[in-house]
């Protein structure tokens, strides 16, 4: 039977974010998982976007947006790993949302930093950790309502805001900003499943530099 498969490296926090649904959601038996390198020019016949991560379904529908990847590993493994309370999900949807939302910025800003520093822009990385500073603020005030335990947010704030100590913390020291979700994440590093796919215990290289065209 041909199964779903998820293309993604070991250190993206998109990628640890769906190997961790499709654990915790039953998924592992429908859909395989496959390391890959957005920055391998072959990886556009999986990706057009040369972004992970990408789920690959058995009719070879391909879905690019982690969100909408995590829903569909719970549909497939049969359990939804979201709040059965409306106004408890929405919240949780909600912090996600915002959590992608840092991601975007923080990647943009680490990847800036590994441009030639003549092809730097400081005005955009100034704007871009401002955003990173407000997001963590918002993210400590919206924790003065806890997730629930070891949930689809939970797992999503984890696998964010471990990115940005490994990526980031020469640049931003986020602990101070929103020591709430400092702890909740050292809490939840001790699961093993989450301790296991933190991206300091991936086999594969650092992300390479920007290319020059």
């Amino acid at each position: 039977m041909t199964k779903a498969t998820l293309y993604g490296s070991l250190t993206s926090p998109y990628v640890r974010l769906c190997r961790l649904v499709r654990e915790r959601c039953g998924a592992e038996a429908d859909v395989a998982f496959e390391t890959a390198n957005p920055f391998d020019d072959h990886y556009r016949s999986v990706n057009p976007l040369a972004r992970v991560p990408a789920l690959i379904m058995a009719d070879g529908l391909g879905l690019y947006e982690t969100p909408l990847i995590c829903r569909t590993l719970m549909d497939i493994g049969g359990k939804d790993l979201r709040s059965v309370d409306p106004a408890q999900r929405l919240r949780e949807e909600a912090m996600v949302g915002v959590l992608m939302g840092f991601l975007e910025l923080g990647v943009a800003y680490f990847l800036e930093t590994r441009r030639p520093e003549a092809e730097r822009s400081s005005d955009w990385q100034e704007r871009r950790m401002a955003g990173l500073v407000a997001a963590l603020e918002e993210i400590g005030t919206r924790l003065a309502t806890p997730l629930p335990e070891q949930g689809y947010g939970a797992l999503a704030l984890v696998s964010t805001l471990d990115w940005a100590e490994f990526r980031l913390a020469s640049f931003l020291d986020w602990k101070a900003i929103a020591p709430r979700a400092a702890a909740l994440c050292d809490q939840l590093n001790k699961v093993p499943d989450i301790a296991a796919t933190h991206p300091s215990n991936a086999d594969g290289s650092p992300m390479p530099g920007i290319r020059k065209a």
